[in-house]
């Protein structure tokens, strides 16, 4: 089944088609086959920083195999286009994960017992 497109931008990159949306606090970004599929968490409400879950096979650094989500940090480069526009943002966001030679940086969740 292919990704949903009602309400969804639509754009293409490399020759592939892919989907962008905005919720609540989340700016999910799809492939047409929803194979590569990430989720960039503007804030959180339970207070975690901004961060990107990767939750789709298909990316680049990491095995398929990896339990998802794999969350990872966003280069500042990348965020700061978050000033200029959304969709100059998601152009870079897509731009940088299918990227071969990038760094991936893990984020790591704290816990509640943390944040006690």
């Amino acid at each position: 089944m292919g990704a949903r497109k009602k309400r969804r931008t639509r754009f293409e990159y490399l020759g592939n088609h892919y989907y962008w949306y905005v919720d609540d606090w989340r700016v999910r970004i799809c492939s047409k086959n929803k194979r590569f599929a990430i989720a960039y968490f503007i804030s959180d409400p339970f207070g975690e920083e901004s961060h990107l879950e990767v939750r789709g096979r298909e990316f680049p650094g990491i095995d398929p195999s990896e339990p998802r989500p794999v969350r990872l940090c966003v280069p500042k480069f990348v965020t700061d286009e978050w000033k200029k526009s959304m969709g100059a943002f998601v152009n870079a966001l897509i731009r940088w994960s299918l990227r071969e030679n990038h760094r991936l940086k893990r984020y790591e969740l704290t816990t509640s017992s943390e944040l006690s």
